[in-house]
């Protein structure tokens, strides 16, 4: 049966922002995500690590334990070939999750590459919950060129999926790192959100985006103002 997609309340959520670290950094956002779902079905795509075949087993006993570590059976299934995807493949999964990456551009590239992008463009557009963890996050957002990566492949485009809205997400944010959302509003003249490894921040379908963990956010404006928001308070994408 399709998924009942409540879009038209404002506060359902809709989309999850990880700062990137493990499990054990992540579980409140995590706790979250797996109590938001309407239902126990969730798409996991770790496409952006190379990794072998083994590899991708580790990859998904590593999703089931953390995510079904809240007292709820998940049934989670696990997409390492996104080619020849339809939109009817993915519409009755509660939620998709999009993994981290060793560079945005190269997973950014695969997305689109497969066709899996505008599928994801259009699941989350009809309701469908999305978590991005790590580089997954930082697809999220408006720019992907925010951690001044350089391009893998042919794949050049600096553009997200801008479901963040305006803003870019850069994830596993320390003071030390700084300087990398200096250099990048110095050049695209854009807002940011500093997600430290140990917080998150969960998005509703009315914009209000709600900090989640242990880790106050930063949010930097093209003019390069910070506001800190913190655990548990709220700003507006």
């Amino acid at each position: 049966m399709p998924v009942d997609r409540p879009t038209s309340d404002p506060n359902s959520l809709k989309l999850f922002l990880s700062g990137g670290g493990g499990a054990k950094e992540s579980v409140a956002l995590d706790e979250t995500f797996v109590h938001s779902l309407r239902t126990d079905s969730i798409l996991y795509v770790p496409v952006g690590l190379v990794r072998d075949l083994s590899g991708y087993d580790e990859c998904y006993e590593w999703i089931c334990r953390t995510l079904n570590a809240f007292g709820r059976s998940l049934d989670i299934s696990m997409w390492v070939d996104l080619k020849g995807k339809s939109y009817s493949d993915i519409k009755d999964f509660s939620a998709i999750y999009i993994g981290g990456a060793n560079n945005s551009y190269r997973l950014m590239g695969i997305l689109e590459d497969s066709g899996f992008a505008p599928l994801l463009r259009k699941f989350f557009a009809e309701g469908g919950m999305v978590y991005g963890g790590s580089t997954g996050a930082i697809l999220m957002g408006k720019y992907i060129s925010i951690f001044g990566e350089e391009p893998v492949g042919n794949y050049t485009q600096p553009y997200g999926f801008g479901f963040a809205e305006e803003y870019s997400v850069f994830c596993h944010y320390t003071k030390q790192r700084e300087i990398k959302i200096t250099d990048f509003i110095g050049k695209y003249s854009g807002s940011v959100i500093g997600i430290p490894e140990r917080s998150g921040v969960t998005v509703n379908s009315s914009g209000k985006a709600t900090v989640v963990g242990d880790e106050r956010v930063l949010l930097f404006d093209e003019r390069l103002n910070r506001k800190i928001v913190d655990v548990g308070n709220t700003f507006k994408l």
